[in-house]
């Protein structure tokens, strides 16, 4: 970042932005460490890229990498990288060192120092490789590569040591849904070549021109000013600042939320980001508003970087739409627990919002603005498109009311905040086409999620590997193999969303279906008024918000010994504390029903003589692309596409 603001004191105009994709006609050497683990070494000159699809595990042994926003040095050891290929290709790019600096307006700042000074500073200390070198690494080996390579390694920006990763996320996705066979595998659209090395699942290209990702200089001038208003705001002791990412579908917010927080992980121990987008969730599995508190790089596509949050409520529902009342209720808790932890309340925070930003989508937008009331807003803008929502400026703040206001009524934003927040309005940031699509991503992250009910040892009996055709005998899909809890209907509540669901109904539309694990207080459970086979499970007031503390799965339900069978990957000890199974719209993902074999060749929980033409027996779906046949004599088509309701 600070690096680009000098280039701009020296010519103006110039981009002030991050590393930027560049072209080169000499390949990228790498040099074998060892064959077991199998390792290389990248010898990276000063601003030289290296982009590569795959999971590998990455640390850097001397000199710094910038990778999306954050500076990776020696002191942060390995980490375990996705780079698949449903996006843009990773890029890590050696880049100077940050030292403090002083612009002539007598701001203080990061600047970096020019390949020469390090070359110099480097020998002036009389330094030797060696010495410089991690402890625990093969010192011997490393410098007598360097050595060979003729290099001088006072000038080098980077020495990067790329070893096999044993990912069992990787293995899980690719071994469990066929259509992410190739997901670490080379992608067929990049234009360069594919440099073999010892390291399985690590494709690194040597391209003319890298299909990487540029950081506009409108993101990194307003991520620079955001960075330093949240450096002066720690100094002061002011309140935290909460900038609010926000944009039509496909825009960039996670791109650029991504980029924003590795920048302030630069600068702060941990970074707190608070998930609305109940579609395409960052760090959960989808339908949850989740209150995440980030301390590591945030690089890759969200199914790469799931974690357990640190307060969340279960949505159940990948859309608003259904029940905007509950949603904002969802979005207040998640907020509230962010103001009353002291732990967090000082670091600053990242709000994510829907893509939804038209009708009822951008009344909700407002209505979030009002609740986490921040101080920046950053609204990324389609160019030429109709999708975008309205300037978020002052008057849309003071004028536009919210879902929960009647549009007759004025809102003075000046009541709800002490001061009107700073609004970024910035292009979108769209460089590489991606080939997936909102299902996939939500398919990924949702299996993300499961993979924590699943151990290696299970995982192989199901893999889809040519290689492997270990299945369990009798067994139908990898569910099967995983150890359930017994849990009482005495011990817990249940509570469904989104429908309404006769009380003799309630067991069937549990049975098999995922579950959010939650703590309610007792004075709001209530048992059921009908359905008395039995003893019923207890329901939830309707007034409820049970906090969210992990998902599971209802294998299967004993309604004579009033017994769930619930898998779950959640530690016993915390599993003792959950009083509420909640049910929303969120399905099984069908790989995990269908993988296997099976001796009669059915599957649970699955029917072969379901009828979708009957009534009723679908949700019903908006289809937005047919095309009406028109009325008139030439029989052809409309050129509007509307909505079409179907079964």
């Amino acid at each position: 970042l600070n690096k680009m603001a000098l280039k701009k004191m020296k010519k103006e105009g110039e981009s002030i932005c991050s590393p930027e994709t560049t072209t080169s006609s000499l390949p990228l050497i790498f040099h074998e460490v060892s064959a077991e683990p199998p390792s290389v070494v990248a010898l990276l000159e000063l601003d030289e890229e290296l982009a590569f699809h795959g999971v590998v595990s990455v640390r850097v042994l001397l000199g710094c990498v910038w990778v999306n926003g954050f500076y990776l040095k020696p002191q942060h050891g390995p980490l375990e990288i996705h780079s698949p290929t449903i996006g843009s290709c990773l890029t890590l790019m050696a880049d100077d060192l940050p030292v403090s600096a002083s612009l002539p307006d007598g701001t203080t700042i990061d600047m970096l120092v020019s390949k020469e000074k390090t070359r110099k500073k480097r020998k002036k200390k009389k330094l030797a490789l060696d010495t410089v070198l991690p402890v625990d690494c093969d010192r011997d080996r490393i410098c007598q590569i360097i050595d060979k390579s003729g290099k001088d390694w006072m000038a080098l920006g980077a020495v990067v040591l790329l070893q096999r990763q044993e990912s069992f996320l990787a293995d899980f996705i690719t071994g469990i849904a066929k259509q992410f066979l190739e997901l670490y595998g080379k992608a067929d659209n990049t234009d360069g070549e594919a440099v073999e090395t010892c390291i399985p699942r690590f494709h690194p290209l040597v391209p003319r021109t890298v299909p990487s990702l540029s950081i506009p200089s409108q993101w990194q001038q307003s991520v620079a000013d955001i960075l330093q208003y949240c450096m002066n705001c720690r100094t002061t002791a002011c309140a935290s600042p909460v900038i609010v990412v926000c944009g039509a579908k496909n825009s960039g917010k996670s791109t650029y939320a991504r980029f924003l927080g590795n920048t302030l992980l630069n600068k702060f121990p941990s970074v707190a980001f608070l998930e609305t987008d109940v579609g395409q969730t960052e760090f959960t599995a989808p339908g949850l508003v989740s209150l995440n508190i980030i301390e590591d790089l945030i690089i890759g596509p969200a199914f790469c970087h799931q974690r357990n949050p640190c307060f969340a409520q279960f949505f159940g529902d990948v859309s608003p739409k259904g029940r905007p009342g509950f949603y904002l209720q969802c979005v207040e808790s998640c907020f509230a627990s962010f103001q009353h932890n002291p732990d967090i309340h000082s670091v600053p925070l990242i709000v994510n919002t829907c893509g939804w930003v038209k009708g009822l989508g951008i009344l909700l937008l407002a209505d979030v603005l009002r609740i986490v009331r921040p101080t920046h807003i950053v609204q990324l803008q389609l160019p030429g498109t109709t999708k975008n929502a309205p300037p978020i400026d002052a008057d849309f703040l003071r004028l536009t009311p919210g879902w929960r206001q009647k549009p007759d009524v004025q809102i003075d934003w000046p009541e709800l905040c002490s001061s009107c927040p700073v609004v970024h309005i910035l292009d979108s940031c769209v460089t590489v086409v991606s080939v997936d699509r909102a299902p996939d991503q939500r398919l990924l992250a949702l299996l993300a999620s499961l993979s924590l009910l699943f151990n290696r040892e299970q995982l192989s009996m199901f893999s889809n590997r040519s290689n492997s055709k270990r299945y369990l005998c009798g067994v139908a899909g990898p569910l099967s193999a995983c150890l359930p809890y017994k849990v009482s209907w005495i011990s817990v509540a249940v509570c469904v969303l989104h429908e309404k669901v006769p009380p003799n109904e309630i067991l069937y539309s549990l049975n098999g279906s995922i579950v959010g694990l939650g703590i309610c207080a007792r004075e709001l459970l209530q048992e059921p008024t009908e359905f008395s086979e039995g003893r019923p499970p207890h329901c939830v007031a309707d007034n409820s918000l049970p906090q969210c503390i992990g998902l599971g799965i209802i294998r299967a339900i004993d309604p004579n010994s009033r017994i769930f069978y619930v898998s779950t990957a959640l530690a016993v000890s915390r599993l003792q504390s959950v009083n509420v199974l909640i049910k929303g719209s969120l399905e099984i993902p069908l790989c995990l029903l269908t993988q296997g074999t099976g001796r009669s060749g059915n599957f649970p929980y699955l029917s072969r003589e379901f009828r979708s033409l009957v009534p009723g027996s679908s949700v019903r779906k908006n289809r937005q692309q047919l095309r009406r046949r028109s009325s008139g004599a030439t029989g052809g088509y409309l050129d509007r596409k509307k909505p079409d309701t179907v079964t």
